[in-house]
């Protein structure tokens, strides 16, 4: 009796464990109930320096501060591995981040944030078929681009990985800005051009026009690229230099 006593009791203790095995799990934090991993970007709102932060599932963190200066080749970069608080609220990192001056960061639904100096961070969609890539325009609105429609330099932009940043020319003038993406849209903001004497093109009278408009879709397949507005359509092909 005495046997079948202690089995049942070792029996009672297994399940007792077990249910607080599965009401512990049953806890909603942010590091176990919602998808942290990801790029995060700030939107310059603050009087701190741009910075871009990815997380990795290995817990394992990349940060770019932008130089205060706008000199990229002087951004500050570090890279290492964070950890959870008890309660999977926010992370620590090993390093402490520049110009921000701390280790600590809350991470919520689509942002992280610094605490201490009142900033927030956005989760921002990434295309890696899209980013780090030569894209060459081959046509405005079914109208191919020959070498008679620029001059010096072929009408092209690279999205860059690094602050959503754009580059690129227009068969004339250089322009640069921001690109956002959510869903299969795509947006240019803060568009900046060069203000060269061109010769008239259907290219450099249309390219920019079109990339400002605030409705536009994107579709990459293979190494095709095409954008287009409720009115016009952009196709271009990467270029592998």
């Amino acid at each position: 009796m005495k046997r079948f006593n202690l089995i049942g009791m070792f029996i009672v203790a297994i399940f007792m464990m077990s249910c607080g095995a599965k009401k512990n799990s049953d806890i909603h934090t942010t590091q176990n109930s919602i998808d942290w991993s990801g790029v995060y970007l700030s939107d310059e709102t603050n009087d701190l320096p741009s910075i871009q932060i990815t997380l990795g599932q290995d817990n394992s963190y990349q940060i770019t501060v932008l130089n205060p200066e706008g000199n990229q080749t002087a951004n500050d970069y570090i890279s290492g591995k964070f950890q959870w608080n008890k309660i999977g609220s926010s992370i620590q990192l090993d390093k402490e981040v520049p110009f921000y001056g701390t280790k600590d960061l809350f991470v919520g639904e689509n942002y992280v944030s610094f605490k201490e100096k009142n900033v927030t961070v956005k989760k921002i969609q990434v295309d890696g078929n899209l980013t780090e890539k030569y894209w060459k325009l081959q046509s405005i609105n079914n109208k191919t681009v020959t070498n008679k429609d620029f001059m010096d330099t072929e009408p092209h932009f690279i999205l860059k990985s690094e602050f959503n940043k754009v580059r690129g020319n227009d068969g004339c003038n250089i322009f640069n800005g921001q690109f956002s993406l959510d869903g299969n849209s795509i947006k240019f903001e803060k568009m900046l051009s060069t203000l060269r004497a061109c010769p008239d093109s259907f290219v450099s009278n249309q390219l920019l026009k079109i990339l400002n408009n605030n409705n536009l879709t994107y579709e990459v397949k293979n190494d095709n690229l095409t954008i287009k507005s409720k009115n016009d359509t952009l196709k271009f092909i990467a270029v592998y230099l």
